[in-house]
């Protein structure tokens, strides 16, 4: 049945007559039962709910009850299109701590994380009503009471993120605008924005999840380094957050590291100070060049895709292996020394053996590992040398097995 209706604002709009199941699941797909519809369609009513307005998104979507199931005035004149046009939202986790919570979750096939942080300038704000909605846990407290408090600080953040989907909504500044429509891009670089009270006012700004993140670019001065555009190159797979596998035109097979990566923009220009102009090693990681997001800016560092795996995972090897990795090991140190280099993070987390059991040293950033390289030690040839040293013992501690029993080596980077 359709038939033509017109609201307050004088719309000419279609009813669309849905099965009870079919209109519950269309919710259900964006993070809305039934209870909470009224507030998910907005106050213009239209029967007895209304016209969806969720912080000035408007939606061609309003809602009267019918008989066995529901209808809806829209201007879709099929529910393909009614469904089309819904917002598509879908909550995927959550990380609920003391004072914060990250809400994850796809809008519009985009992956998102809402930062929640407490507020300590405003006390009285829709942040810290959320995140102090129940007590947090504690031993004194049940079991059972625990997981009902828990519930409700959860279903607080969720509801606040929710209901600002207008504020954080909205593409990020360095974005690559010819990845938008790869899903693996979202997977490996969700936008992330933090909502907090200013004021009186609730606003949503860029975010890291972790506090210390990078948010931007750095300049390029790295003269006679290829600069690569966001254009010619293809996301094949994520490595980790803000890393991808990628391939250019000629389907060469590189690993992206965006600054956005790392936890200061110092460790990203290191590792290209430091690779930058090494002649290659056969057991260092090389450098193929840089990726630009826009005209004298960089965010993003291309290294030759090694097939492996990392030493730490390795269990077992012949006492020949751990002789030659110790061999590959020492000769790419004893070459970034002569260089004036020096590694920096040396453990064997760092050491990569490829598909052909070759050792590679990798991960220039200047961090220090605690185990490895004391503090005192950071950024020193002393460090190297300390840090090597862990490393053989590590080695020498594998259980020994006869030549050709290792087993295969799956893909690394």
């Amino acid at each position: 049945m359709c038939r033509v209706q017109s609201d307050r604002a004088s719309v000419r709009r279609r009813t669309v007559s849905v099965p009870a199941t079919a209109f519950e699941r269309l919710h259900h797909s964006s993070l809305v039962t039934l209870p909470p519809l009224r507030r998910r369609l907005g106050r213009r009513c239209c029967g007895v709910f209304g016209w969806h307005n969720p912080v000035g998104n408007h939606h061609p979507i309003a809602l009267r009850r019918a008989f066995g199931g529901y209808q809806l005035a829209t201007r879709c004149s099929t529910m393909a299109e009614v469904q089309q046009a819904a917002p598509r939202r879908r909550l995927s986790g959550m990380d609920l701590l003391h004072d914060s919570a990250v809400v994850r979750l796809t809008h519009d096939d985009v992956n998102y994380e809402i930062i929640l942080l407490k507020n300590k300038s405003v006390a009285d704000c829709r942040e810290n009503q959320a995140l102090t909605s129940a007590s947090t846990w504690s031993d004194d407290l049940p079991q059972e009471q625990n997981l009902a408090n828990h519930l409700v600080r959860y279903r607080a953040c969720r509801q606040l993120a929710l209901d600002a989907v207008g504020l954080w909504a909205k593409p990020g500044k360095w974005e690559y605008t010819s990845w938008l429509q790869q899903p693996l891009y979202w997977e490996g670089a969700p936008r992330k924005q933090q909502l907090f009270t200013e004021g009186k006012e609730l606003v949503a700004i860029p975010a890291e999840t972790h506090p210390s993140s990078c948010l931007s670019p750095v300049p390029n001065v790295y003269d006679g380094v290829r600069v690569y555009t966001p254009d010619e190159l293809t996301a094949v797979a994520v490595v980790c957050r803000h890393m991808f596998k990628v391939t250019d035109a000629d389907g060469k097979a590189m690993l992206l590291k965006q600054v956005y990566h790392y936890e200061e923009a110092g460790q990203f220009t290191r590792e290209i100070e430091v690779l930058r102009d090494l002649q290659p090693h056969s057991a260092i990681v090389g450098m193929c060049g840089v990726v630009s997001p826009s005209a004298g800016l960089i965010d993003g560092i291309l290294l030759p895709f090694l097939s492996g795996r990392t030493l730490n995972t390795v269990e077992s090897a012949t006492k020949a292996q751990v002789e030659q990795w110790k061999e590959h090991i020492g000769a790419a140190i004893d070459y970034l020394h002569s260089q004036g280099k020096v590694w920096g993070d040396a453990k064997h987390a760092n050491v990569m053996i490829d598909d052909e059991g070759r050792a590679i040293l990798f991960d220039f950033d200047g961090r220090t590992t605690e185990g490895f390289v004391d503090q005192d030690n950071a950024m020193s040839v002393i460090g190297d040398k300390q840090g090597s040293a862990a490393i053989y013992e590590f080695l020498d501690g594998l259980s020994a097995q006869p030549p050709g029993a290792a087993a295969a080596p799956g893909d690394a980077a």
